[in-house]
């Protein structure tokens, strides 16, 4: 996988430096979709509706991976001032929300993609990276920065 945009595979890195002169200038375009995210963290406990199984989400709690995808989901109703969005990953080792306050491009640009292209226009799974700003020391009261490619939605996951 390229580790500068996670969004391109190879079968091995012969082929992956092979194909670098191609893919560099995509690789930049894909890096720049990357948006800085802030998430605020509670205490959460969640039910996985294909496991069965229930996750405690801890304050604190750092994601089991650097990079992975998320899973964004709206409210029903859109009501932008006030509904933030819940952000997780599969293992719900990540869990929380992402308040429209101070950070409107990126929430506004997230609720777009997820009402045209996402699952039922709830939600919509993105690639995220939270690496540097997802260290253990700089998640302070419950909030954690982390990037967002909020302009590429994927398909629709089974989790």
């Amino acid at each position: 996988r390229c580790t500068g945009c996670y969004m391109v595979w190879y079968c091995g890195q012969d082929c992956q430096v092979g194909d670098w002169p191609g893919h560099k200038t995509d690789c930049k375009v894909t890096r720049d979709q990357y948006k800085q995210v802030l998430l605020v963290e509670q205490k959460t406990a969640v039910v996985n509706n294909i496991t069965k199984k229930t996750h405690v989400n801890c304050v604190g709690d750092l994601p089991s991976k650097n990079h992975f995808v998320v899973k964004v989901q709206a409210g029903v109703v859109a009501r932008p001032t006030r509904d933030p969005l819940l952000v997780y990953n599969k293992d719900r080792s990540l869990l929380g929300n992402l308040h429209r306050e101070e950070q409107e491009v990126v929430y506004d640009m997230l609720v777009r993609k997820i009402r045209e292209a996402g699952y039922k226009g709830l939600k919509g799974y993105f690639y995220a990276i939270c690496s540097g700003e997802g260290t253990k020391s700089s998640k302070k009261e419950g909030k954690l920065q982390m990037k967002i490619n909020a302009e590429q939605i994927l398909p629709v996951e089974n989790w």
